[in-house]
């Protein structure tokens, strides 16, 4: 945290490994509104990622209870930069795919029973009447709530075509729930 009270997750280095950051959430907040404020996320090289999901580690049965939004191009420089997903993401209606501009974002993730809506807005928080750059609703494989919790992490994709040369980082300007 900085003296700003911004989170900055780092990817790093130490000795010939990448380290990286991640923040878990002590307990499940389950259906209601999860927002995200960026700073700048388009620098990101090819083979970083961003994630901000949620995730139950005992709910195997649900596909951990995970719905994500990442940022990345995962290793692929011609790919778009950011997707939602319901897990499984191998179920191609579960997954959208879209481009995300420069500048400070805010993502947000609705969840209600069986319904996903996630969005995305330019600026730190969506203004009244603001139009999102992308917008997705799942109505299939939504989960529950259970045992999920909501993390935030910053990692290398190590399946690369082109893999992660510098360190990395993201600054999170907020976090916030709405039940």
């Amino acid at each position: 945290m900085d003296s700003k009270g911004f989170l900055h997750l780092r990817i790093g280095r130490k000795s010939d490994q990448w380290t990286c950051s991640e923040v878990i959430m002590k307990r499940s907040f389950g259906y209601g509104t999860y927002l995200f404020s960026v700073q700048d996320v388009s620098h990101l090289e090819p083979a970083a990622v961003l994630g901000l999901f949620t995730y139950d580690e005992l709910g195997t049965n649900q596909n951990h209870r995970e719905m994500d939004i990442e940022i990345s191009r995962w290793g692929d420089p011609d790919d778009k930069n950011a997707q939602y997903v319901v897990q499984p993401y191998y179920v191609p209606a579960n997954v959208t795919r879209f481009d995300v501009p420069a500048g400070s974002l805010t993502f947000s993730l609705h969840w209600e029973p069986e319904k996903a809506t996630f969005e995305a807005f330019r600026g730190n928080m969506p203004a009244s009447g603001s139009h999102a750059i992308a917008t997705h609703e799942f109505t299939s494989d939504v989960p529950p709530p259970g045992g999920e919790t909501f993390r935030l992490n910053l990692c290398p994709f190590n399946y690369s075509k082109v893999p992660l040369q510098n360190r990395a980082e993201v600054v999170i300007e907020r976090v916030q729930y709405l039940p």
